[in-house]
C-alpha cells in the first residue's frame, strides 16, 4: 500500500490551525479591552470605536534627502488605536510603484514616550503595503492630542513620492454606540 498522507496525519495528529496575529480587528479590540486601554476610567464602560486612518506624505521627497519630517496630529476629540502600517513609494516622474525602495524611517510619538522603534529603521521593517500590511504585534494606542513625528531619509539619488498610513480606529469616550 502506497500511503502518501503526511506523517502527522498517519499518526492521528492534526496540525493546529494557524491564525496570524492579525486574525481580525475584533480580536485586537478585545485584546485592547482586556488590557484596559479601551475602558472609560470614569464609567467603566467600553469606548465607542470607528474605523479610521491617519497618514502623511512626502510629495516628492528629493533625491538623497535626509531628515524629512512630517507630523501626524491625533485629534483631541478621540484616542486612536492603530492595528497596521501601510505605505507606498512611487517614482515621481512615472508614478510607478517602487518596491524595496531604499528609505529609512523613524516614528516618535508623545515626545518620544511612545516610539515604534529604538532607532531609525529600514522602510521595509516598519511599513507594509495595502496588499500585505505590517500588522503591529499589539495595537498602538495613542491618546487624543498626541503628535507623531515621522522622519524619512531617501538613500538613493532619485526623487520619489512617499505615502504612509496608520490603519486603525478612533476611540471615543462613553458607551458603545453612545
Amino acid at each position: 500500500m502506497n500511503d502518501r498522507r503526511d506523517t502527522l496525519e498517519r499518526y492521528g495528529a492534526r496540525p493546529a490551525l494557524l491564525e496570524p496575529m492579525h486574525a481580525g480587528v475584533q480580536g485586537q479590540i478585545l485584546a485592547a479591552l482586556l488590557t484596559q486601554q479601551m475602558i472609560d476610567p470614569r464609567t467603566g464602560q467600553p469606548r465607542a470605536v470607528n474605523a479610521f486612518e491617519y497618514g502623511a506624505e512626502w510629495t516628492p521627497i528629493a533625491a538623497s534627502a535626509v531628515a524629512q519630517i512630517r507630523t501626524i496630529q491625533i485629534s483631541n476629540t478621540h484616542d486612536f488605536l492603530a492595528f497596521s502600517i501601510v505605505g507606498a513609494v512611487r517614482d515621481t516622474a512615472t508614478f510607478a510603484l517602487l518596491p524595496n525602495q531604499a528609505l529609512t524611517l523613524q516614528v516618535e510619538a508623545d515626545s518620544g514616550n511612545t516610539n515604534l522603534t529604538d532607532r531609525v529603521q529600514d522602510w521595509m521593517n516598519v511599513v507594509g503595503t495595502a496588499q500585505d500590511p505590517h500588522y503591529l504585534p499589539v495595537p498602538l494606542f495613542l491618546r487624543g492630542g498626541t503628535s507623531m513625528t515621522l522622519t524619512l531619509n531617501n538613500l538613493v539619488a532619485t526623487s520619489t513620492t512617499v505615502r504612509i498610513a496608520f490603519v486603525g480606529c478612533k476611540v471615543f469616550f462613553g458607551p458603545m454606540g453612545g
